[in-house]
């Protein structure tokens, strides 16, 4: 589910903020592929940077062993970045997610798809 902003005009997150969230995609990122963990670390797999510049675009996060990856898209809602994103593994049924990232926390919001 992703959520577009009330205007089309982009707003300045600071970095403080887009640093929190950015820490907290990488946690969910690390989670969601425990098994692929050291692929990831061991290959030197850059993980996504989260900027004001991805602001209303969708991007997509490839992770070789899940077979699959995140989808993921930076909004502003009442004035706060949100980082929406979909995670799924393309062998395994069901394995799909979503979770919505803040400075508050990560939470996931819809599961089971795929």
């Amino acid at each position: 589910m992703m959520y577009e902003s009330s205007n089309n005009n982009r707003v300045q997150f600071s970095s403080e903020d887009l640093s929190i969230i950015e820490k907290r995609f990488h946690e969910l990122i690390l989670k969601r592929n425990e098994p692929n963990k050291e692929f990831i670390e061991d290959e030197g797999k850059i993980l996504p940077e989260i900027s004001n510049d991805l602001q209303n675009e969708s991007k997509w996060f490839p992770v070789p062993g899940m077979y699959g990856g995140f989808s993921y898209s930076l909004w502003e809602r009442d004035g706060k970045p949100i980082l929406t994103t979909s995670s799924w593994i393309r062998i395994c049924g069901g394995s799909g997610q979503t979770h919505e990232i803040t400075t508050e926390g990560c939470v996931l919001v819809e599961e089971g798809f795929v």
